[in-house]
């Protein structure tokens, strides 16, 4: 195992542990961390290829041929950002589309990712809500046998209470 992976299950089993949160909620938030830097990740690349794909306003890179070079960097980066969600969720609006060489090359391995992408969050998500129900199927399985003992040995309603606390 990596120093890297042993350092994200680290600081995953760390965070549930010291926090109380559930594994699952732990394992969304990873999820949800990794899609926004993919995202990042390939914003910077798209900003990259529209500043080194020219200054021609019919043939250049994106940032000259839809007029952003002008705007502020963090417009910028916004405007790459949102190239880069629409594209690897599948989406792709076709607002801000890739006419050079390298940003068609670009856009074609974006999109073959984002499909990739797209099914690993889906069956990502979908594996931790699974978990959620195993989950509470167990706690109500076990609340049903503290339910079941507290009636066959007929306890008094306070010692029953805590007994139900005990086991939540």
């Amino acid at each position: 195992m990596s120093s890297v992976t042993a350092g994200r299950s680290l600081l995953t089993h760390s965070c549930g542990a010291d926090f109380n949160i559930n594994h699952g909620i732990t394992k969304m938030m990873k999820i949800i961390l990794v899609v926004v830097m993919v995202t990042h990740t390939v914003g910077c690349f798209w900003y990259l290829m529209g500043a080194i794909g020219g200054s021609d306003r019919l043939n250049g890179g994106w940032q000259h041929r839809y007029y952003v070079e002008e705007n502020p960097k963090v417009e910028q980066y916004v405007t790459a950002l949102y190239w880069s969600f629409s594209t690897l969720t599948t989406v792709g609006y076709g607002d801000i589309s890739a006419r050079t060489s390298a940003e068609q090359i670009f856009s074609m391995v974006m999109m073959l990712l984002g499909v990739s992408w797209y099914a690993y969050i889906v069956s990502s998500m979908s594996s931790i809500m699974n978990s959620f129900d195993r989950q509470n199927k167990a706690v109500r399985e076990k609340m049903h046998c503290v339910n079941a003992f507290i009636h066959d040995a007929k306890l008094p309603v306070d010692m029953a209470n805590t007994v139900r606390k005990f086991y939540e």
